[in-house]
């Protein structure tokens, strides 16, 4: 053959090779040759089915995500579907709410109305009659509380009777007439208090006893005095009959005297007795 390279033997053009070298190097290369390129046809077509196999795979699994992106749609739908019914009906019932609501603002309005009327009524017709009757009712309480202060008082001056009466005293005589003043005496409960023109702080044992229960009972009706009229008192005092004592307050909150020592005895001291404390009983 023209084209083929062989031997000196082989080198005929319609003869059939005859050594193994020109068999080998004609017709064993193109087969080679052939073989390779198929090995690499192959290859590629592996390289495709593979390529198409991993798209393949793909696919499969981006349908299956899509299925399930389908399914939460289809939930989701369902359930936004479920929540605009309940939203509609929330709607309904708040529309429903803000009728009764204005229902009830008329019927108040329309209360308060008639209220005012009433009262413009009450107030025009019959608010003088009810001053009227709370005048008339506080003059009857008054009175019935002036009653009743009087027969209080009349029981208590009956248990501490106190008079007043007066002495007559002479001071000489001026231009040959002699003057006379009066001098006041109370008793109470029979009893008379000293004044400061007596002598009866030095008297006897017996004078002085009668002083203190003197001063211990003018104490006592002092107090209920001041309780039965509701008039306050600037002082404090402990009865104890014949041996009273009576301070002022070291303040409105605090009973006790300023300083302890301040409260004064409401009967005669005893000649043992510290000047201060009879200075203080004097006073």
């Amino acid at each position: 053959s023209g084209g083929r390279s062989c031997c000196e033997l082989c080198r005929f053009p319609r003869g059939a090779l005859l050594c193994s070298t020109c068999v080998n190097s004609v017709v064993v290369g193109d087969k080679k040759a052939l073989l390779e390129q198929l090995h690499a046809q192959r290859d590629e077509l592996l390289k495709q089915l593979d390529r198409r196999l991993a798209l393949r795979d793909t696919w499969e699994r981006q349908g299956a995500e899509l299925g399930g992106l389908e399914e939460q749609l289809r939930a989701v739908s369902i359930e936004a579907t479920s929540r605009e019914r309940k939203l509609r009906q929330l709607r309904r019932n708040a529309a429903l709410l803000a009728q009764k609501n204005e229902m009830r603002a008329k019927a108040i309005a329309e209360q308060m109305n008639e209220l005012g009327n009433k009262r413009t009524e009450v107030l025009v017709h019959h608010f003088s009659d009810v001053i009227r009757c709370q005048g008339l009712r506080h003059s009857m309480v008054l009175e019935q509380l002036v009653t009743e202060q009087r027969r209080r008082l009349q029981a208590l001056l009956h248990i501490f009777p106190l008079q007043i009466t007066a002495l007559r005293s002479s001071t000489g005589s001026t231009n040959g007439s002699e003057t006379v003043l009066p001098i006041p005496c109370v008793t109470v409960a029979n009893l008379r208090l000293p004044d400061s023109s007596d002598q009866m702080l030095e008297s006897s044992q017996h004078t002085q006893q009668s002083v203190s229960a003197a001063l211990g009972y003018m104490l006592l009706l002092t107090q209920l005095l001041a309780h039965y009229l509701g008039a306050p008192l600037s002082h404090v005092a402990t009865f104890g009959a014949s041996t009273s004592l009576i301070w002022e307050p070291a303040s409105a909150r605090e009973p006790r005297p300023a300083p302890p020592d301040r409260a004064l005895p409401l009967y005669p001291l005893s000649k043992a007795a510290s000047p201060a404390s009879s200075s203080e009983a004097t006073a």
